[in-house]
């Protein structure tokens, strides 16, 4: 279960048409890696903050090169699209 910083549940899917736009410029393979490199990163923890992954996982830190690609260099585009992955893998 995700809750944003107010302690509410994430119920909704941020960014979807930024998402989709993203997702097509990111080929599967990058994807499923980021994909696996969140799950590995998530197991036996009960909670973590998105935003402090990237620099705390180097799985998740060689993945994230892709999405910065996707997002045409832009590394708040990137961290957006990537809380959309993680979105997307724990609520699934």
């Amino acid at each position: 279960m995700l809750y944003n910083v107010d302690g509410q549940k994430v119920s909704d899917d941020a960014h979807q048409e930024n998402f989709e736009a993203w997702r097509a410029r990111l080929p599967d393979e990058d994807y499923d890696r980021m994909v696996s490199a969140i799950n590995a990163y998530c197991d036996g923890k009960a909670c973590f903050c998105t935003s402090y992954v990237p620099n705390e996982d180097s799985q998740i830190d060689r993945a994230f090169a892709a999405l910065d690609r996707a997002c045409g260099g832009d590394r708040v585009k990137a961290g957006m699209f990537f809380g959309n992955i993680v979105w997307r893998v724990i609520a699934s």
